[in-house]
């Protein structure tokens, strides 16, 4: 999403991501988060992947876009970049009351693994339907 590019099928999002000019810097990141051999290694990689990721936004001029700042869990002392309040920033930023009001759930091939169903577009639409509608109920905007 962070470069406009869409991987049309799982198995093929590594292949994708290989090709987007953010590859370069961020790959040897995320194999510092496959290579770790403990939590505090893996947490400290995943933090300089997500910081990576927030900054660039902002280089990028992506509308919303601001510098990562730290999460708080209560004290506890996990080390993790707010993503919360970037994607709060991101919405904000939507100009369209109509657009920014919707769920945030994302397309349903962001959380369908079901290639039997993705392949129907009526299933993925009934499924999609489905999320919506508890999301909307939860939210209490019905």
């Amino acid at each position: 999403m962070v470069e406009r590019r869409y991987a049309p099928y799982p198995k093929w999002l590594g292949t994708a991501f290989a090709h987007l000019s953010i590859a370069t810097e961020l790959t040897p990141i995320l194999e510092k988060v496959l290579a770790s051999r403990d939590w505090r290694e893996r947490e400290s990689a995943l933090y300089e992947a997500c910081h990576y990721l927030a900054q660039w936004q902002v280089r990028r001029d992506v509308p919303g876009a601001v510098d990562p700042i730290d999460g708080d869990l209560h004290a506890r002392p996990f080390r993790f970049v707010d993503s919360l309040q970037i994607a709060a920033s991101l919405r904000e930023s939507i100009e369209d009351d109509a657009l920014r009001d919707l769920p945030n759930i994302g397309a349903a091939d962001q959380f369908l693994s079901a290639n039997f169903v993705r392949a129907v577009p009526e299933l993925t639409q009934a499924a999609f339907c489905a999320l919506l509608n508890t999301e909307i109920l939860r939210s209490g905007r019905m």
